[in-house]
Formats: C-alpha cells, structure tokens, sequence
C-alpha cells in the first residue's frame, strides 16, 4: 500500500470522517493523528487509523466518488506494515 503515513492537506476531511466513525462505533482506544493517514492500493483510497503505540485499529476504504466511508472488517495486508 502506497501510505502517507502521516496527513495531507486534501485528506484531513477523509481522517475526521473516519476518525467521528470509529469514535462512534466502538469505545475503545482512540486513533491517534500522529499515526494515522492515508494510502493506496491497487487504485483505491484508503484512510487507516492508528493507536497512540502505532497499532492498527481500523481500516476505512473510501467509496467511489462520493466519498462515504466504509469500514473494513478484512483490509490488505500492506495496511498492516
């Protein structure tokens, strides 16, 4: 996965997205922003977010044109790295 690793300015929108989702769905850790970004894979967009040790929490991909988000219960393996 080609990842940013880290926050563009046109990806900022993306990551509170999908940081106000995971927020929403689970009570666990929080993603920290340090951590989290964005990348791609095989020419789709993905935002993955990180905890604070740089653990993987989520993976959301970006869907279509539209933007909305969804949440991946199996992400590829480069998310991971």
């Amino acid at each position: 996965m080609n990842y940013s690793g880290g926050i563009r300015r046109g990806d900022k929108a993306l990551l509170r997205a999908a940081i106000a989702a995971y927020v929403r769905s689970t009570r666990s850790e929080l993603p920290a922003l340090a951590h989290s970004g964005t990348g791609t894979h095989e020419g789709l967009l993905y935002v993955v977010l990180r905890g604070g040790g740089g653990g993987l929490l989520a993976v959301y991909r970006v869907r279509g044109h539209d933007g909305l988000l969804k949440r991946l219960r199996r992400w590829p393996v480069e998310a991971a790295r």
